[in-house]
């Protein structure tokens, strides 16, 4: 009999923390104008078509990083929170990668070389499993690395960054 009321609680409690995980908003922003990011605080976002149509900024960034994330709250909030608003890891990135975030749960199309696809195409594409998902390719948009799923703290983000940079 008692298990009902403790079910009930819990089942409340969930529901309650889900909808304000989807309410809140994330302080990783798509930030796609390069003149409006300060680039000590923020991480400038480029979208995926621009990656693999204009290859941008291969010069000076020999990598992109591939975030792939979705709507739900677990891991890529706690990343979004936390790690990519570490000021290292924000350095990391902005000074060795093209950072494109892609949501598997976004029906927009994303320009793929010669075609077209959703986030979650090309999460499969790659056989990924699991988010947040992370890809390193190379300068000629080559796999170069993959980032095993799931939340890293900043310290061992920027950790495993600044080694795949090397």
């Amino acid at each position: 009999m008692k298990k009902k009321p403790l079910f009930t609680l819990l089942f409340a409690t969930l529901t309650v923390f889900m909808v304000g995980c989807l309410d809140s908003e994330s302080p990783v922003s798509d930030n796609s104008n390069p003149n409006t990011v300060n680039s000590e605080t923020d991480i400038y976002w480029v979208s995926v078509s621009e990656i693999y149509t204009n290859n941008p900024g291969s010069e000076d960034k020999p990598f992109t990083l591939l975030y792939f994330t979705d709507d739900s709250c677990a891991d890529g909030l706690l990343m979004d929170f936390y790690t990519f608003t570490d000021e290292t890891v924000i350095g990391i990135i902005n000074q060795n990668y093209n950072p494109a975030r892609i949501s598997t749960s976004d029906d927009s199309l994303i320009a793929f070389y010669d075609s077209t696809m959703t986030g979650n195409e090309l999460f499969q594409l790659y056989n990924l499993v699991g988010v947040p998902s992370f890809l390193i390719l190379d300068s000629e948009n080559r796999y170069y690395r993959r980032i095993q799923a799931g939340y890293y703290p900043a310290e061992e983000f920027g950790q495993i960054l600044s080694e795949a940079a090397q």
